[in-house]
């Protein structure tokens, strides 16, 4: 998760107990329940607020799910900058995500990519 205030939703993949429906808000895809989390709050914690816990994947640039969760294609699609999709609000804007991020991402490896 960003932590800073550049971006408005960081998105989190889940992991639902087998075969349970994702709770309310949640897309299921890729084996896993996808959500936009709160600005601000790490991909482990919108997880868990969902009594869920926090699994990374990367959907890839031809199947990104911020879409799928806005239910619509934001105004702008952005490159793939880090690991995680991130989608802000304020101007439709999202980047979607790669296996390798960028190095000004703060990411810091699998260890705390929940955090992220």
């Amino acid at each position: 998760m960003v932590r800073h205030g550049l971006f408005g939703a960081i998105l989190a993949a889940c992991v639902a107990p087998s075969r349970a429906a994702c709770p309310a808000g949640g897309v299921n895809m890729h084996g896993k329940c996808w959500f936009l989390g709160e600005a601000g709050a790490s991909c482990s914690q919108t997880c868990k607020d969902k009594g869920l816990s926090f699994s990374h994947h990367v959907a890839g640039e031809a199947a990104p799910m911020v879409p799928k969760l806005l239910g619509r294609e934001p105004g702008t699609r952005q490159f793939p900058w880090g690991r995680i999709e991130c989608y802000v609000a304020a101007s439709d804007r999202f980047h979607t995500a790669k296996e390798r991020p960028d190095g000004n991402t703060g990411d810091k490896g699998d260890a705390e990519i929940g955090a992220w």
